[in-house]
């Protein structure tokens, strides 16, 4: 019996070492985890802030004329484009994932 005893005192003992333990290691990644969420907004404050000082104002202007580039289409060529050669082309580049193109989609039938 006293043997048994010593093995579950024992095995006790490591379950709240165990326990404690894992209590710390939350406590420091719900820290770390707060930590990264301000980084994050912080982040994403300042990518707003630069949008609009990096590709000028964040909507498209009648008139506006787009400067010569190059691309690739869908199968893989490259292409130069030059629209402002000519008149009467719409050219809306989109990505469902940007805010500003999301708000722009809603005005193309205006231009149209």
């Amino acid at each position: 019996m006293p043997e048994k005893s010593k093995t579950l005192q024992f095995a006790n003992t490591v379950l709240m070492i165990s326990t404690a333990l894992a209590i710390v290691i939350l406590i420091f990644l719900m820290k770390e985890n707060s930590r990264l969420k301000k980084e994050r907004l912080n982040f994403k404050q300042e990518i707003r802030q630069l949008v609009g000082s990096i590709s000028g104002v964040p909507m498209s202007q009648v008139d506006d004329v787009v400067p010569v580039f190059e691309a690739s289409n869908l199968k893989g060529e490259k292409l130069k484009t030059d629209f402002a050669k000519s008149s009467g082309y719409l050219m809306y580049i989109f990505s469902p994932e940007c805010e500003v193109c999301s708000k722009e989609f809603d005005r193309v039938p205006n231009f149209l």
